[in-house]
């Protein structure tokens, strides 16, 4: 199991310079890519992101390539004079009159041309794709270390969900005779001691009509099946099941809910208030799972 929370990076020295790539990941429902590779490296995104959603399946991952370069990338290189004057007046009268630093221009597209320059780039572009290979590695390897912990917690409530759901099912059998000692008593004070017996058939009707309001056999099958498959869930390694396990616990809060409107025993609703706490604090974990 893995969270959807991570930070990787690898760093490489070449004979061009020094190479940064870094992941930082944050939850997301879908996998969202989002790169800063400057506009020397531009070009390499596509690949770059067919790379990454082999790794990765769901977060918001920022992918930050940093490159150092040493003296010699730019030699041989030379600048397009022309361009520099057009963008340096622009950005004169842009700005107002303030001086503008032409070295900052250097990053930009056309602004240095040459065939070293051009070699240089495509000897950085194996380099590249290796160091994000290694920060994957190393984001995957920060996401299942916090999805071990996160594993441990979910486990946590699933345990206290198992026994509450089984209080619940083994409790459901009381509730028809604890209906009826309490409706037989409410008659015997209502109709006062002097009273003629009520007809046993007609609070038996009245006893068989609750019994079928108040049913949750059905829930409480449904719900113990959820729970089982949240425990298979669990217990995966190599697959992500951050989906799976939001669907079922969707399915899990819909099953506690119809059992809480369904039956309104004082022991149930304890019960049935409990498991919905458990299973909220099991949502928000679920959230943070890939």
């Amino acid at each position: 199991m893995r969270s959807m929370t991570g930070f990787g990076s690898a760093i490489r020295e070449t004979p061009h310079g020094r190479l940064t790539v870094e992941l930082r990941s944050v939850n997301n429902r879908f996998l969202e890519l989002n790169f800063r590779l400057g506009s020397t490296f531009i070009h390499m995104e596509s690949e770059l992101r067919n790379r990454l959603r082999s790794r990765l399946v769901r977060g918001k991952v920022d992918v930050t390539l940093r490159f150092d370069a040493s003296d010699d990338f730019n030699a041989g290189a030379r600048v397009n004079k022309t361009l520099v004057r057009t963008l340096l007046a622009e950005l004169k009268d842009a700005s107002g009159g303030q001086e503008i630093r032409p070295e900052g221009l250097l990053s930009v597209p056309g602004v240095l041309v040459g065939q070293t320059h051009d070699e240089h780039l495509k000897e950085l572009a194996a380099p590249i794709l290796e160091l994000a290979d290694e920060a994957a590695a190393a984001l995957v390897e920060q996401r299942e270390r916090e999805g071990e912990a996160t594993r441990s917690i979910l486990s946590g409530h699933q345990t206290a969900m198992v026994e509450l759901a089984g209080r619940i099912a083994a409790g459901r059998g009381d509730v028809v005779a604890r209906y009826r000692e309490r409706l037989s008593q409410r008659i015997a004070e209502l109709l006062g001691p002097n009273s003629p017996p009520l007809d046993p058939g007609r609070l038996e009707q009245e006893v068989a009509v609750f019994a079928d309001k108040a049913d949750i056999a059905e829930e409480c099958a449904r719900l113990e099946a959820h729970l089982d498959e949240l425990s298979r869930l669990l217990a995966t390694n190599g697959e992500a099941v951050g989906r799976k396990l939001e669907f079922l616990s969707q399915e899990m809060l819909r099953e506690v809910n119809t059992t809480g409107s369904k039956c309104r025993d004082l022991d149930i609703a304890r019960d049935v208030l409990a498991l919905k706490n458990e299973l909220e604090s099991l949502r928000e974990q679920i959230a943070n799972v890939e």
